[in-house]
This record gives structure tokens, sequence and C-alpha cells, in this order.
């Protein structure tokens, strides 16, 4: 499995380092320069384009995190590796990289073409290498680079969404249904599930209609990842005052954790409502799970069951009286 996603991202990449490489030889500062650009959105014109600049900054957080979700993965998929040392160091170079490639590929593409274009291009990179030396060439290769990147983006999280449902049911926190697996140790039935759902987003994608129903999933879906992030963080704080940490852990424990919390709120109070409603229905799965295997909540347990459900009803409350709307 490991030969096929270095495969997969290769294919990926390659696209991605013709932007980097021909976009920096194209690269027009005129196209790039925006008069105001603290006050004005360089894709759109007259009123609307009228903004500030920490409006522009928690417009675009949304998509950022969703953009990095699942650089996490390898700790999802620790068990599996033979080196428990090489998973930080995984997690922290793929962060790395991922972040060097996305900031090199969105600053290029907005010296090659204009932002006015970009905002409407149905494939943007393909406009940006058209827009080159490489010219209509780049853009075939652009697009078959994306259709290498969905179907190895389909094999990896298929099998990661899956795993975390297997480990989430062997902890006893998701029903011992999705804790089983095939004799290869292959977890078939979460397989199943997460694939089913999978095609169900994909298929949203058909519909130019429903696109903008995809994009609040995107928003949703990255809000319900934050909490868990926040959470983890305040975690980290708790470890470097038992184990009595350096400065070092505790300055990235405290930066991680206000990060998160200004992400929740930078992508939306409406999104976060929602988050905890759908939180509020996961704690009937987990009482499932805790019931099948024969083991009482416990006090703390109870606490946190009776708090996230009562919460996930009054933000249903108040998204259903439109106090907190969309």
């Amino acid at each position: 499995m490991g030969i096929v996603n270095a495969f997969f991202t290769v294919c990926k990449l390659i696209p991605l380092v013709l932007v980097i490489v021909f976009g920096g030889l194209a690269f027009s500062p005129g196209i790039f320069s925006v008069e105001n650009w603290q006050s004005t959105l360089a894709s759109t014109t007259g009123p609307a384009s009228v903004t500030t600049l920490g409006a522009q900054i928690n417009g675009a957080m949304g998509v950022i995190l969703w953009c990095f979700v699942g650089v996490e993965a390898s700790t999802i998929l620790a068990e599996k590796a033979k080196s428990q040392k090489l998973v930080g160091k995984a997690t922290v170079i793929s962060l790395l990289i991922t972040l060097s490639v996305y900031a090199l590929v969105s600053l290029l593409s907005m010296g090659v073409v204009p932002a006015t274009e970009l905002v409407d291009a149905r494939t943007p990179l393909a406009d940006v290498l058209s827009n080159t030396i490489i010219g209509s060439a780049g853009a075939m290769i652009v697009k078959l680079g994306i259709i290498t990147s969905v179907l190895g983006a389909l094999v990896s999280w298929i099998l990661l969404l899956a795993q975390v449902f297997t480990v989430a049911a062997k902890d006893g926190v998701m029903p011992k249904l999705l804790a089983k697996e095939s004799e290869k140790g292959v977890p078939a039935n979460s397989i199943i599930i997460t694939s089913v759902a999978t095609q169900l987003c994909l298929l949203v994608l058909l519909s130019d209609k429903l696109q903008g129903v995809y994009n609040t999933v995107i928003l949703l879906a990255a809000t319900t990842i934050i909490i868990p992030y926040v959470l983890s963080g305040i975690y980290s704080l708790i470890v470097c005052k038992q184990d009595q940490l350096g400065p070092k852990e505790y300055f990235i424990s405290i930066i991680a954790t206000i990060y998160a919390i200004y992400c929740l709120f930078a992508v939306g109070i409406m999104f976060l409502a929602v988050s905890f409603v759908f939180y509020g229905v996961g704690m009937f799965v987990f009482i499932l799970a805790k019931k099948e295997k024969n083991q009482k909540l416990t006090k703390a347990e109870k606490i946190g069951v009776v708090f996230t459900l009562g919460l996930g009803i009054l933000m249903a409350i108040l998204l259903a009286t439109v106090v907190i709307a969309f």
C-alpha cells in the first residue's frame, strides 16, 4: 500500500511542480499586485469588493483548514508503523511540505492569471499553465494530474476513514460492528459504510446547483474536526504540567490551543452550532457502544454525555428558531 500511495503522490506532484517552475517564470508583479489589497477583494468588483483584512483571513480559514485535513493521518495509522518514532517526524515533514506547495502554487497562480479569471475557472491550475510557455499541453497535464489525484485520494481516504471507525470501535466508543475485520485484518464493515458515504459526496459534485451544498459541507466538516484539535491542545497543556515539560512544549501547546479556538469562530458560529448538533447525535452511538461491551458510563462520561446532548439540543433550537442563521 505504501508503494501505491508513493506512486499517486509523485503523480500529483508533477503538475504542481510544473505550476511552480513555469508559473514562477511567467509571474507578473502587475497581475499579482492589487491596490488597497487590505480593503479590496481582487476577485470581485463594485461594492462587493469592499472588505477588511480580518474578514479576508477569517473567510479563507475554513477552506485552509480543509486543505490540511488529514495531515495527522500518520498518527491514526501509527499502530501499523514499524517505528513509532517515525510517526511524529512524518507528520511534521508532511505538514511543512504541504504548506510550502500550497503557498507557492497559490501565490504564483495569482501572478500569472488575474484574480477575476481565477475565481471563475473550473480548473485554475490548468489555466495557469496555459498562460505559460507550456501552453495547452500544460493544461492537459494538470487535468490528468487531477484525475490521478482524485483516484489516489479515494484509495487513501477509504482506508484511512475505515481505520478511524475501526480504532474507535476497538476503544469502545463506536459500535462493535465497526471493529469487525477480515482474516487479513481489513475492516470490512467500516470500509463499506465509508465507501457509500464517499460516493454520495462525490455524486453531489455532478450538479452545479449542489456545489454550494458541497462547500457548506466542507466548512461544516472542517469545524467538526477543529473541536478535537481544541481538545488535543488543551490536553497537551495538561500533559506539559503533569510531566513538567519545558517552555518549548508549553509554547507549542498554547499556540496550538489559541489557534484552534480562533479557527472555530473564524469559520462561523453557525457551523459551530451545527457541529454540536452532530456531536449530540453521536452521544447515542457512544452509549450504544458502551452497552454492547456491558460497560457503565463513568461519572466523567455521564457529565460529558449530558453536557454534549444538552448543548446539541440548545443549538438545534437556536438554529430552528433562526436565532443562529445560515
